[in-house]
């Protein structure tokens, strides 16, 4: 699943070191002084120990949308978000998709879930004052894309999300790794979702990697392993654009290759870019790329830049994430009309019985 280390990253092992000791001093000294904050609101967060994606906001997504079937009408979630990457500071209620004011995960989460009433999507880099005012405003639940290094929050539950190809067990600190912390600063998580699975994991790989990840629970949790670390798989949904307005429309990807009559430009600006493009070339004929670095700020001459070449190579579709269209969409007028876009969105595929997952949201949901 991981590949070796290089040289570089070998000497830079020592540096690693003091950034993991120093996060981990940081961490007790909260504990030791009680620096740490409740809210009267049940606030789960889901994070993760790494940088980088490892499938926090659609896991998110997914558990709102569970949550709100589950208890119906009358029962209220927010999401709550810092807003990575935004020009605004202080607390807001996402009313629309705007990438600059609110980020381009909370604009993601606004779009994705504006079907789903008594579902309200915020962001405040201050998340104890931030879900207080939520509880002012009458939701009964909250859940936090990210916050597992926001120490001053003491929230109710703890969800730890890590991508299956780097597993934290096998990863080191920052700058040598990718983690925030040393695997032994999860005492709170309750539970450990790991994303991005292959389909075809068996039953014996699955307890095999929960006894490797059991550590990264609760103390009193971990020998309830078998039900608190889950497995998802990574699905791919498909949305047309709207070239007037850029609103989505959900389709089967059977009907998108049906309508194939030209090839594809294709733009990321996420974690992974190169490998979510060489993903898509699997299913879209793809002849044109540019790749940029994760929450990238788009800029009206990088369209420009795109819509020129695809002129040049005669190349009539566009495709982009989900994630990136949040920061693409204030230029939609730069494509014109005759450019056919295309958004892909990720969704969390359950890999195990439904019973593993609804423990998970009756805790979510105990009082």
């Amino acid at each position: 699943m991981n590949t070796s280390p290089s040289i570089v990253n070998q000497l830079l092992r020592p540096f690693g070191f003091l950034y993991g000791a120093g996060a981990c001093i940081r961490r007790q000294l909260y504990i030791v002084f009680g620096l740490r904050k409740s809210v009267e609101i049940p606030a789960w967060v889901i994070g993760n120990l790494s940088v980088g994606g490892s499938g926090k906001t659609p896991l998110v997504i997914e558990l709102v949308r569970r949550l709100s079937k589950e208890c119906g009408d009358g029962f209220s979630v927010a999401t709550l978000s810092r807003g990575y990457g935004r020009k605004s500071n202080g607390f807001y209620r996402v009313t629309e998709c705007d990438s600059a004011k609110f980020g381009d995960e909370p604009c993601e989460l606004y779009v994705s879930m504006g079907d789903l009433p008594h579902v309200g999507v915020f962001v405040g880099e201050n998340r104890v004052n931030a879900l207080a005012r939520i509880k002012s405003e009458g939701f009964d639940l909250a859940l936090l894309d990210d916050g597992m290094q926001h120490l001053p929050l003491l929230a109710k539950g703890y969800i730890l999300t890590t991508d299956y190809a780097r597993l934290p067990d096998q990863d080191y600190c920052m700058p040598s790794g990718r983690l925030r912390e040393f695997n032994g600063c999860t005492e709170l998580v309750d539970f450990v979702v790991v994303t991005k699975c292959p389909g075809d994991l068996v039953d014996f790989h699955f307890q095999e990697l929960r006894s490797r990840l059991q550590g990264l629970l609760k103390e009193n949790f971990r020998s309830e392993f078998d039900k608190r670390i889950l497995f998802v798989g990574q699905g791919l949904s498909f949305f047309r654009v709207s070239n007037d307005d850029g609103k989505l429309t959900e389709v089967d990807l059977s009907v998108v290759v049906a309508s194939i009559s030209s090839d594809f430009f294709a733009v990321t600006g996420v974690v992974g870019g190169e490998g979510v493009v060489l993903g898509w070339k699997q299913f879209l004929p793809i002849v044109g790329e540019k790749v940029y670095r994760d929450h990238f700020s788009f800029e009206q001459r990088h369209i420009q830049e795109w819509v020129k070449e695809m002129g040049q190579k005669n190349i009539q579709n566009f495709v982009c994430t989900r994630k990136d269209w949040m920061r693409i969409l204030p230029f939609i007028g730069e494509f014109g009309c005759e450019i056919q876009l295309l958004v892909v969105g990720t969704m969390p595929v359950l890999l195990e019985p439904m019973d593993d997952y609804e423990f998970l949201l009756n805790e979510i949901l105990k009082k």
